[in-house]
């Protein structure tokens, strides 16, 4: 099995989820167990679900350190969604939400240098053990050839 299937099936399956339970609200029956339920929740628990998976894209992910990075700084954008979604949702104090963004940014910020090593993106070859320039490149494919 593919290792990336969690990273695949965590959107969908919140998807099913938020698409069952608007369809438990309106169903009379059940109508009255699901009033809680709003559109600031669907998009609550979507945006959670988008950042959760780009969190996980970020610090599991393969790849070079930019899309890693990327997926971190899009998985903390989604995640300071889900937090002005949820105060929407229910009444979270409004002078917690600039620290809680503050939280959200620095531990992007965090996982990156920690699930990137703090590599830079712009590393170049001659950083590599082994590195030759033009002019020794060219010597050893001039003596390999007069060999």
């Amino acid at each position: 099995m593919d290792k990336k299937i969690l990273l695949r099936l965590i959107v969908p399956t919140v998807l099913l989820a938020v698409a069952i339970i608007s369809l438990l609200m309106v169903i009379p029956a059940t109508a009255t167990y699901f009033t809680w339920f709003s559109w600031a929740w669907v998009v609550t628990i979507i945006a959670g679900a988008l950042g959760l998976r780009y969190l996980l894209a970020g610090i599991f992910g393969h790849g070079d350190a930019v899309v890693r990075k990327a997926n971190l700084w899009f998985g903390a954008l989604f995640l300071v969604v889900t937090l002005f979604c949820l105060t929407w949702a229910i009444a979270v104090p409004k002078d917690w939400i600039a620290p809680l963004v503050a939280i959200i940014i620095t531990g992007a910020l965090f996982l990156g240098v920690v699930f990137t090593g703090g590599r830079k993106w712009d590393a170049g070859d001659n950083q590599k053990a082994g590195y030759q320039n033009y002019h020794q490149r060219k010597a050893a494919a001039e003596k390999e050839h007069q060999s």
